[in-house]
């Protein structure tokens, strides 16, 4: 049985939440299809224009990465670690429709 208090009560950290988040599944795979292949610049042109559009004090960035190629995961990490999204889920296998 523990005795006393949590030490974390006596912690005054203050806990910043957003009003807003906004949740964008990405799936681009490897591939050579046509279909795919101006995907990479469609994604990056999505992100940069909500990064310019929304208001970064009140929403927040998660991009669930549904086991895109290796392109596609350097790019979210390079927004990551610049600290432009706020969450990043990658998913080891293809989850489809999230």
């Amino acid at each position: 049985m523990r005795v006393g208090q949590n030490p974390e009560k006596k912690e005054s950290r203050k806990l910043v939440y957003k009003k807003h988040r906004i949740i964008i599944p990405v799936f681009i795979p490897k591939s050579e299809d046509d279909y795919y292949k101006e995907s990479l610049d469609v994604f990056k042109f999505c992100i940069e224009s909500l990064i310019r559009t929304i208001d970064t004090d009140n929403t927040a960035i998660t991009i669930l990465n549904n086991n895109s190629n290796y392109d596609v995961q350097c790019l979210i990490e390079s927004y990551f670690d610049k600290k432009i999204i706020d969450k990043y889920v990658k998913y080891a296998e293809n989850k489809g429709k999230v």
